[in-house]
């Protein structure tokens, strides 16, 4: 997380901006503090059609929407994604790689995904070394 003050601007410190939480006020309650909607569906509306585009919540809340929007105003960011699950998270950004391109990754990782990256290297024909993580010279050799 970036802990600069926006250099000489006028832009509140990070722990202002965190506290703040993007100035959140609840319509409804007026609370300032944000919600956690712990629906894991949505209902529809008569025609079956999605309420405010919101399916199922490990494709999207309001919760996780806001969370993205608070991370993104914290680092400066263009945009942000979060995930319902870390594989999600791992799977979302190995599936950008393509066949014959080559991955670097830690020997020691969760299980689960270890076992999806042989799995998808082995199908796609992506070369994948693995590192010892505590030997920071196996990552260096890993990469050239």
């Amino acid at each position: 997380m970036s802990s600069h003050s926006g250099g000489g601007s006028n832009r509140p410190k990070l722990r202002s901006r965190i506290a703040q939480a993007m100035h959140y006020v609840d319509e409804a309650t007026g609370a300032v503090v944000p919600p956690m909607i712990a629906s894991s569906t949505f209902a529809r509306d008569e025609n079956m059609e999605l309420r405010d585009g919101y399916v199922y919540s490990r494709y999207g809340s309001p919760t996780s929407d806001l969370l993205e929007k608070i991370i993104c105003e914290l680092e400066d960011g263009a945009d942000c994604l979060t995930f319902g699950a870390g594989l999600a998270a791992f799977a979302a950004v190995f599936e950008t790689v393509n066949s014959g391109d080559h991955i670097v990754a830690p020997q020691l990782m969760y299980h689960g995904g270890l076992t999806w990256l042989r799995r998808i290297c082995k199908k796609r024909k992506i070369d994948l070394t693995l590192f010892d993580p505590g030997k920071p010279e196996t990552l260096k050799q890993a990469v050239e």
